[in-house]
């Protein structure tokens, strides 16, 4: 959760805008040009103004992974057309996640900015099966990434019921504009579930609508529940109703087939209740429409594309796959993740040059340090409440939070954000004991956690525990001898190609003289 409010701080900041007839400022980022420039050669300004390669690829998928992938396909030279079955890029970002726990018009320029940079986009296009994969193939593609998500219910959620109007999948309410009226029960589980009752309210009382009742069925229980405490906070003070460990059963309808109500059971002990409703919302596991490139591309037993773990491609020649489609659901890092390393590979099979990680690394003398920095940051509660602010009891047994802690416009965001930034415990940064050390103990006794001793001589040796020290730099100051620094490992990662005609270490890193005799210490941390 902490994590989370972190990335959508920095998600809200202001985003690139490029227009769509200038790439003077690409939408790129210090690592590409440690990466995808090592690959090219060039400057990320310098590689988009290149001729192209005269290698096209099809990216099927609008959303975080399509897009990553495209982005670096561009910057190593390729021609990239992204194709999605909407009319606008960014997948789940601009069509899915509510605008109160994302910045969704951020998300929007996000994928403005990597189309600007020369990508063809063709939204309103169904990519659906493999017959459409090799009609890619043979129009001059010479490769094609398959990002097309896991949006799909993985089963039905009444399984031998008639359809019913009023039973809507979670995804297609965020999705879609509309508010269901008149009371509503959402079902299912994590985070899908609690967005989708949250939307339910807020669109409720957007269309004018009074007193939306929405009651939140989960499938687990309190205590075993894996949404964070904060986000169903979040959704009692808005006014959900919470039901923890019932499953939906089956819903009741008239005579005229009107929705009625729904029957749900207690997983403990198969207990059942009736909740009268006019609709419900099932929020139930997803899955991938796999089975429409099958036999051609295969899935694995997860339900999921099965692709090669180090090279990301399936089954059928020239096609990758990556996200959650062949994953399943994991974080926005992790879905841009999967389409660059996708990119990189692509363009390896593109060149038939085999691409690597080089990685170079150094400790390097920090000139100043603030010895109360890592003490504080562990010592600060996790979690803690702003000062001044009481928060009232919940039924749950957890605090609620004054202010809803994923609104776009909570009191008091930044400071919560900038205190629990400032938690962050630099393990970067050690002591470094060098050979003048004489072994006479002083830093020993101004080590408050104990984390530096002598060994057992003769002759006695320093010994630091990496683990207890606190980075409090006290040691520095305490030795006669001037024989110990605090020290800052930097390294940088690259891609390489195997056959070494890209040179990893352009503008190497200066490592000072202090360094060279780094391996001596006893109880150095390494890279």
């Amino acid at each position: 959760m902490d994590i989370a409010r972190l990335e959508a701080f920095a998600a809200g900041f202001s985003p690139p805008s490029i227009p769509s007839h200038q790439r003077s400022a690409p939408c790129t980022s210090a690592h590409d040009i440690r990466s995808v420039a090592g690959l090219s050669g060039l400057d990320p300004l310098a590689a988009l103004a290149a001729p192209r390669s005269g290698k096209k690829v099809a990216v099927v998928g609008a959303g975080v992974t399509g897009l990553a992938c495209a982005h670096d396909l561009l910057l190593l030279g390729h021609q990239c057309t992204v194709f999605d079955s909407a009319s606008e890029p960014g997948g789940l970002l601009t069509r899915a996640l509510p605008t109160f726990r994302f910045p969704v018009n951020g998300a929007r320029a996000e994928s403005a900015a990597i189309l600007s940079m020369g990508a063809a986009f063709e939204g309103g296009r169904q990519i659906s099966g493999s017959a459409d994969l090799r009609a890619l193939l043979a129009d001059g593609y010479h490769a094609v990434f398959l990002a097309i998500g896991a949006s799909d219910a993985r089963e039905p959620a009444f399984p031998g019921l008639r359809a019913n109007p009023r039973v809507l999948d979670a995804m297609e309410l965020l999705s879609g504009g509309s508010a269901p009226t008149g009371t509503t029960v959402v079902t299912g589980e994590g985070v899908l579930a609690v967005d989708a009752a949250r939307t339910v309210v807020r669109r409720a009382l957007r269309s004018g609508a009074a007193g939306a009742r929405v009651r939140l069925v989960l499938r687990e229980d309190a205590a075993a529940c894996t949404v964070a405490p904060e986000m169903l906070a979040a959704a009692a003070e808005e006014g959900v109703v919470l039901d923890f460990g019932w499953e939906c059963s089956r819903y009741l309808q008239g005579s005229g087939h009107e929705l009625l109500a729904v029957e749900v059971a207690r997983i403990a002990d198969r207990a059942s209740m009736v909740l009268p409703c006019e609709n419900v919302v099932v929020a139930g596991a997803r899955a991938a429409n796999v089975m429409a490139f099958w036999p051609d591309v295969a899935s694995g037993a997860d339900g999921f594309i099965a692709v090669d773990p180090d090279t990301l491609q399936t089954s059928m020649f020239g096609v990758w796959a990556g996200g959650s489609c062949a994953f399943g659901h994991r974080s926005i890092a992790h879905a841009a993740a999967d389409g660059k390393r996708a990119a990189w590979q692509i363009h390896a099979a593109l060149t038939q040059r085999s691409v690597t990680t080089a990685t170079a690394s150094a400790w390097v003398e920090i000139e100043s340090w603030n010895p109360r920095r890592a003490p504080r940051a562990l010592a600060t509660a996790r979690g803690a409440p702003s000062a001044g602010s009481l928060p009232p009891a919940d039924p749950f047994g957890e605090p609620l939070p004054p202010v809803d802690p994923f609104a776009a416009d909570s009191s008091g965001a930044t400071e919560a954000i900038t205190s629990e930034a400032a938690r962050c415990f630099d393990c970067t940064v050690l002591p470094h004991v060098d050979e003048s050390c004489t072994s006479c103990g002083k830093c020993v006794k101004v080590c408050e956690p104990g984390a530096l001793s002598l060994t057992a001589g003769p002759p006695a040796r320093l010994s630091l525990d990496q683990d207890v020290c606190t980075r409090c730099g006290r040691c520095v100051h305490a030795c006669p001898e001037g024989a110990i620094a605090m020290l800052r490992l930097v390294w940088e990662e690259r891609l390489v190609t195997t056959d070494g005609q890209v040179e990893p270490q352009t503008g190497a890193l200066s490592v000072p003289a202090r360094e060279s005799s780094l391996g001596s210490a006893t109880g150095q941390g390494s890279a």
